[in-house]
């Protein structure tokens, strides 16, 4: 065999045992992921807790009555020094966490409290000034993310809000994993609680941190279709115009869309 034989046999070697070592994701498309909230034990009961671990939950789409005990099941962190830490509020409206997959669909984009979960016993963080709140995401090999993670900025409680005032994160919305739109559930105590903070945009390749708007305040979802960001509240689903052309505006403070728009919007009503 002459040397450009054997160097040729090498390639197709090496080319069959790469293809061979493939690795496969852990979450497999064309599944239903699910937010899952609480423990099968008796450490964070629903009943007391005020605070709940979660997990991401993989069913199949063709299986029938699927039961939870036979799905994929990822626990996310619960603690600040593992990235990924993503807990909920567990007697929320909202439950104060979202999941949603990234348009681009290489991502599933949690949002919730971050860092140390709380004591089954303590008060709602939903009031909490010093609960981080934040943004987490997790991709088809269950490698967790810990993108955002801030005590105000990201549905937080504004400084200068009286005692007792809430802020819930409730929906969130990402075309990349990188670009994300968030809302909440912001419930203010007394005259001057802070500004408020209906819809917010971040972007973690440069940490810019936006409002979006601020006049649905009670707004459970955000999600992008067909390249446009809309938002859900009781009062119906919303996209937003630029206040001073009446334009859409399909994407705030995006700067990876044709024609990009950084400034405040308002909701279209």
């Amino acid at each position: 065999m002459n040397k450009k034989s054997t160097l040729l046999g090498l390639v197709t070697m090496l080319g069959i045992a790469a293809q061979s070592q493939i690795i496969q994701p852990t979450l497999p498309p064309g599944k239903i992921a699910v937010f899952k909230c609480g423990t099968s034990d008796t450490n964070y009961p629903m009943v007391t807790s005020r605070v709940a671990p979660t997990y991401v939950q993989v069913f199949d789409t063709v299986t029938n009555n699927q039961s939870s005990s036979n799905a994929l099941s990822v626990a996310m962190s619960t603690n600040a020094s593992v990235p990924g830490s993503v807990w909920i509020n567990h007697h929320a409206g909202s439950e104060g966490g979202g999941l949603s997959r990234s348009v681009d669909r290489q991502f599933l984009c949690l949002e919730g409290y971050v860092g140390n979960i709380l004591s089954p016993t303590a008060a709602k963080p939903s009031t909490d000034p010093t609960v981080n709140r934040g943004i987490v995401t997790l991709d088809a090999f269950t490698n967790a993310i810990s993108v955002l993670t801030t005590p105000t900025g990201w549905f937080g409680i504004p400084l200068g809000s009286a005692p007792g005032t809430q802020d819930n994160p409730t929906g969130i919305a990402s075309t990349d994993g990188t670009n994300f739109y968030g809302t909440g559930n912001f419930a203010a105590i007394g005259v001057g609680s802070g500004e408020l903070d209906g819809t917010l945009y971040y972007n973690a390749a440069n940490d810019n941190l936006q409002e979006v708007q601020q006049f649905i305040q009670a707004a459970g979802q955000a999600r992008i279709i067909g390249g446009t960001l809309y938002v859900a509240a009781t009062s119906g689903v919303y996209d937003f115009i630029d206040p001073f052309s009446g334009a859409p505006v399909p994407l705030p403070w995006d700067p990876n869309v044709a024609n990009p728009y950084f400034n405040f919007s308002f909701t279209n009503l």
